[in-house]
Parts: C-alpha cells; structure tokens; sequence
C-alpha cells in the first residue's frame, strides 16, 4: 500500500517490474492503467462542464450587457443633465463602471455561495432526485456509491474572477456608448 497513490506508475516501474519473472506469467498494472477508461470519461465530463460553465457565463454577460443598455436608454436625460454640467466621458464611463462592479461583486459571491451549497449538499440532492425516480449519476455507471467532489479554492477562484471580469466587459460597452452621446440632443428630447 502507498502513501500517495498517484506515485504507483513509479513505483511499479522502480521496484515491481524489475522483480518480475521474465516469463510473462504475471502481469503488474497500476490502479490508474486499471480504471483508464473511467478517468478518460472523467476528463471528458470536466472538459465539458468547463464548457457549459463558459457559455453559461457568456450568457449571463450578454444579459448583464443587455440591462446595462436599457439603463443607459433609460438614464439618457440625467446623462445629458450630468454633461451639461460639465461631467466628462470618463466620470460618465465610471458612474455605470461602479454599478458594474456592484453587479459583478454581488452575483459572483451569490454564484459562489450557491455553488458552494450545491457541493456542500450533493448527496442531499441526489437523494431527492432518486426520491422521484431520477438517478443523474448511477452507481452502476460510474462506479461509487456517492458523487466525489474536491473543493479546490484556486478554481473557486478563477470562476470567480473569470464572471467578474466579463461583467465588468459587459458593462463596459454601455458606460462608453453613453458617455459618448450627445448632450444637446438628450436635453432637447426632455
């Protein structure tokens, strides 16, 4: 037995394959050349996931963008208002920035907390949808009893920091379309 298992293929080409007869009567495989066809199906699911996580996240930066330029329709007046008075492109750009970021802040945490649920709660989860007759991960499928899950801060993070940024992008777009308006004619439309 090996204290870190993912240290077998060394172990096994260092000191079990040398001491094998060379007969060919035994054969000597490690757990992960056993079980490659489900890590191969693993690292397929995670690709996967990874790109629906992204698309989901492009989704949601369009609809953040789509809000953001309804606001900035909506707030035309007080926008022509605010460069009357001598408000520049960049404070214009840093009003709807600002609110950008409170957007962005606010959904990633609530996305992370939400998440965070989701994996804290898995088995209780599974153990409704099995309570209706619906089995997303069987066990005769994937081989466990349960759904595995490793909460890894640094992906935490980089979901996080990924959604935080197309939002800030999003909002971008808007703030600069706004700020580049024309003051007379939103007074005028008043």
């Amino acid at each position: 037995r090996l204290n870190d298992p993912y240290k077998a293929a060394q172990v096994l080409e260092k000191s079990i394959l040398p001491n094998m007869p060379a007969d060919g009567a035994w054969d000597a495989r490690t757990w992960m050349q056993d079980h490659q066809q489900q890590f191969s199906l693993i690292k397929t699911q995670r690709m996967l996931l990874s790109f629906a996580l992204a698309f989901i996240m492009l989704v949601s930066a369009f609809s953040i963008m789509a809000v953001m330029f309804t606001v900035t329709m909506q707030k035309k007046r007080e926008i022509g208002v605010m460069k009357a008075l001598g408000a520049t492109p960049l404070q214009l750009v840093g009003v709807f920035l600002f609110q950008g970021i409170i957007i962005g802040l606010l959904g990633g945490l609530t996305g992370l907390g939400l998440g965070y649920l989701v994996i804290e709660n898995r088995q209780v989860l599974l153990d409704m949808f099995a309570s209706w007759g619906f089995d997303p991960f069987p066990s005769e499928f994937n081989g466990f009893d349960g759904l595995p899950a490793i909460k890894r801060p640094i992906e935490f993070t980089l979901v996080f920091v990924a959604a935080f940024v197309m939002c800030i992008i999003a909002t971008l777009v808007p703030a600069i379309v706004a700020s580049r308006s024309d003051a007379a004619k939103s007074l005028r439309n008043m």
